[in-house]
């Protein structure tokens, strides 16, 4: 059973979602469903600070997923795809095998388009949520937790079912 807790009326965090073990990773995409009810969402992938640069991988970025912004000295990349009702959420497979090699990720899920530079990277997310109306999700320093913020003008959808949802190889 996952945790989760409520540490302020914009921050929630839930414990524990391992993205190595498959369960979790379709909990993370039932968690990221939820948030559907808002109609339209731009997904923006914040990443730095790769775990091991000899194991960077040549990837094959999905067609509804963008690359924003690149930094090869750095590593640093943001990537972007929208999300409308009748789109499936395929891109987060390939958001899923980001999160888990770098150590500075961050995924926002935003109202609007928000504008990016260089200066998007190493923000806090009430830096985020304050710039953009949005929701962002985080890890800190367990990766096992997915942090969740919000901007103070959304609501957090009930996310309730993640705490004892368990999937299983049928779909079911």
């Amino acid at each position: 059973m996952r945790e989760i807790n409520q540490h302020n009326s914009n921050l929630r965090s839930i414990y524990s979602i391992d993205f190595t073990v498959w369960k979790d990773r379709i909990v993370f995409r039932k968690l990221v469903s939820c948030f559907s009810q808002y109609n339209k969402l731009n997904f923006y992938l914040v990443t730095s600070k790769i775990f091991d640069e000899t194991q960077e991988s040549i990837k094959i970025i999905p067609e509804n997923v963008s690359v924003l912004f690149s930094d090869e000295e750095y590593k640093d990349k943001i990537y972007h795809s929208k999300y409308h009702r009748t789109n499936d959420l395929s891109f987060l497979d390939f958001f899923i095998e980001e999160w888990q090699e770098y150590e500075n990720v961050a995924m926002i899920l935003s109202v609007n388009e928000i504008k990016i530079n260089s200066s998007f990277f190493r923000k806090s997310w009430k830096d985020y949520t304050n710039l953009n109306n949005s929701f962002i999700f985080f890890k800190g320093i367990e990766d096992s937790v997915v942090w969740i913020g919000k901007s103070i003008s959304l609501n957090f959808p009930d996310i309730e079912s993640i705490r004892t949802y368990n999937p299983t190889l049928s779909g079911k």
